[in-house]
């Protein structure tokens, strides 16, 4: 019995056996309620508490967290309570990202509530999890008011055994529009109410005022990841997607409504509502038409469409969770905040656009002026008059820095280029950071080795957002659309930046070396396509998540341009077109299996772009299924169909 037991366990299913056999060993297991995180006169989030000379608790900022102060209020000391105290909770939206630490939401709240002691506890990147740990910490406070501003970040869940079962099953009976309707109703809906449930209590037990805002999401300008496209979908429903929308941009390239139209819905109809594009392309259409007032629920079908098929996305509140903030607060008698219609009426009743978010969630400072004068007529049964001088120059950092961030989540160049004008419009000294980090972007080193990386930090907000120790924004993409945003802005003032571009790509010519064109400064112009949009671990290649891989090469001399691919097709065989500089130059025939490939390409002097082209082949039959397979182990599967796959791709060799 043990041998044949361990042949089934060294068999190509072993491990799905055994993690089964683990899964029901766990079920039979007692549930043990896990004990309360946070106790009241313990640290609270980089705040430990420490005893005046006369006997009350301050908080002071550790230094042992000091690699954690970036994401929280760039406050040395709370004080002990001496008055009327609110304290506001929430994410990144709340920490006024972008713009912190010289404009918050709680310092505008502030402003707005004089007598009122604001005190600013909302962190970057902060979970569900984390906030609910923060809830006990709070009767150290004694606030009289607590505001939560947070539902962005709820997809961040840890699974539990059964969660990855639910998800397994439902994978295999619906595809992953099953696993996003699971995830959303039976895992963070659930975790929701009892969050907030978990509020109601702390509320109570303080005799503590709540209020809630619902967070809003930039619905009119923000567009997913390029690559972000469909799932794994059954038979060749990929390949029938693919095609679909190709007709769709097409059509709506050529203004023909319908045809655009019909092709979003087909597109929806085949990925169950599990892609954000269909349903854009739907509101790109109603909005070329002028149905203004009909593109605001595909738009939010869109936000919603990618949350919870366990692909990587920026932070949103989807409709699930913002009702259970409506609810819950109807149900504990909160007081309500409700961005979505606080915006609509701000706006006039248009779709939120730039005007009140710098990229997806993240407030400009005219959306936390709206945001806190509701929230402050909450306190004071009137709309409050704000008194917060902002200085022009903090506000356009924001923008140059909002530049940046959108460019690398992969939106147009035109939302990237008006970023640019306004950060020059509002702070014509901004002109120094943009040269400082086109410089740092162009030359060999790293950035955080380069001289023009001191000038590129001088502002606070710019440290906290470039901070060196953070390798995500650190780490080089291809940013050949931010550069030339910039250049664009800057010669716009008067600011010769093409002259400058032009000298840094002569000074630091690697056309005589050969370089990786793998590498993410090469072919990476996002956070994710670098590491891939997968939460499963990296590869050691590049899966093509589109039909289409773009790779950039700077010469400072025109010639042929040796180069060497390994690649395959995980479909099987077909033939791969490569371009140079938008010229054809060759087709490969590439199969399932890895193969190498010498190609010499008509190298142009700048930036090269060098594209494949790669056929439409359903994804390998079984892919649902090891999907299903890979959660019931405890892992991530690969959710998006890879077209083709990059081993190594060299040039100049």
């Amino acid at each position: 019995m043990t041998r044949g037991l361990s042949d089934q366990l060294a068999s190509e299913y072993g491990t799905l056996v055994l993690a089964r056999l683990q899964s029901l060993a766990l079920a039979a297991r007692p549930r043990i309620a896990s004990p309360r995180s946070g106790e009241a006169g313990g640290r609270i989030g980089v705040w430990e508490p420490r005893l005046t000379a006369d006997g009350a608790v301050e908080f002071i900022r550790s230094k042992a967290f000091a690699h954690e102060w970036r994401f929280w209020a760039d406050v040395e000391r709370i004080p002990p309570k001496a008055g009327r105290r609110l304290v506001l909770l929430g994410e990144s939206a709340a920490r006024g990202y972008l713009y912190d630490p010289a404009v918050t939401p709680a310092a505008v709240l502030q402003s707005m509530l004089p007598g009122v002691e604001v005190v600013d506890l909302a962190r970057t990147d902060l979970t569900a999890p984390a906030l609910a740990s923060m809830l006990d910490g709070l009767h150290a406070l004694e606030p009289d008011v607590i505001v939560l501003f947070a539902g962005n970040n709820w997809h961040a869940v840890l699974f539990e055994i059964p969660d990855l079962q639910r998800l397994a099953a439902a994978i295999r009976e619906r595809g992953y529009s099953g696993c996003r309707q699971v995830f959303i109703d039976e895992i963070v809906v659930p975790r929701a109410r009892a969050l907030m449930d978990s509020l109601a209590s702390t509320g109570r037990d303080l005799g503590a005022k709540v209020v809630v805002v619902v967070p809003e999401f930039n619905l009119q300008d923000w567009r997913g990841e390029p690559s972000v496209l469909a799932p794994v979908l059954p038979g060749d429903g990929n390949s029938a997607w693919m095609q679909a929308r190709r007709r769709g941009f097409e059509a709506l390239g050529r203004r023909d409504i319908e045809v655009a139209s019909a092709a979003a819905r087909e597109m929806s109809s085949l990925d169950g509502g599990t892609s954000a594009v269909g349903p854009t392309l739907l509101a790109d259409a109603l909005l070329a038409a002028g149905r203004r007032e009909k593109a605001r629920e595909p738009l939010e079908a869109a936000r919603d469409a990618v949350y919870g098929i366990l692909v990587a996305h920026s932070p949103r509140c989807p409709a699930g969770v913002q009702e259970v903030l409506r609810e819950k607060a109807a149900e504990h008698g909160f007081a309500l905040v409700d961005l979505p219609h606080v915006f609509e009426r701000a706006l006039g009743g248009e779709i939120p656009d730039r005007r009140v978010f710098l990229d997806y969630c993240h407030l400009t400072l005219e959306g936390m002026r709206v945001a806190m004068t509701e929230v402050a007529a909450r306190l004071n049964g009137e709309s409050a008059a704000e008194a917060l001088i902002v200085n022009a120059a903090d506000e356009g950092v924001a923008h140059f820095l909002a530049a940046i961030h959108n460019a690398h989540y992969g939106q147009s160049a035109e939302i990237v280029r008006h970023h640019c004008a306004r950060a020059l419009e509002l702070c014509p000294s901004v002109a120094d950071q943009m040269l400082a980090f086109v410089d740092s972007q162009l030359r060999r080193a790293e950035r955080w080795m380069c001289r023009s990386f001191e000038t590129l930090s001088e502002r606070p907000a710019v440290r906290r957002y470039l901070a060196a120790a953070d390798p995500r924004v650190m780490s080089k993409l291809a940013d050949v659309v931010l550069i030339e945003a910039m250049v664009s802005a800057l010669e716009s003032v008067g600011v010769a930046a093409r002259a400058t571009v032009a000298r840094l790509l002569q000074e630091n010519d690697q056309s005589r070396r050969p370089v990786d064109l793998l590498a993410a400064h090469r072919r990476a112009t996002t956070f994710r396509e670098r590491g891939g949009y997968s939460l499963a671990y990296e590869r050691a290649y590049v899966r093509a998540l589109d039909t289409l891989s773009v790779f950039f090469v700077a010469r400072a001399e025109a010639g042929p341009l040796s180069c060497r691919l390994t690649c395959r097709l995980p479909g099987g065989e077909g033939e791969v077109a490569v371009r140079m500089n938008s010229v054809p130059a060759g087709i490969l025939v590439v199969r399932r299996e890895w193969a190498t490939f010498d190609l010499t390409l008509p190298g142009a002097v700048g930036i090269n772009r060098i594209e494949l082209d790669w056929p439409l082949l359903s994804p390998p039959p079984g892919s649902i299924e090891h999907a299903a397979c890979r959660l019931e182990c405890g892992a991530y599967p690969d959710v998006l169909p890879a077209w083709g796959e990059v081993h190594a791709f060299t040039a100049g060799h």
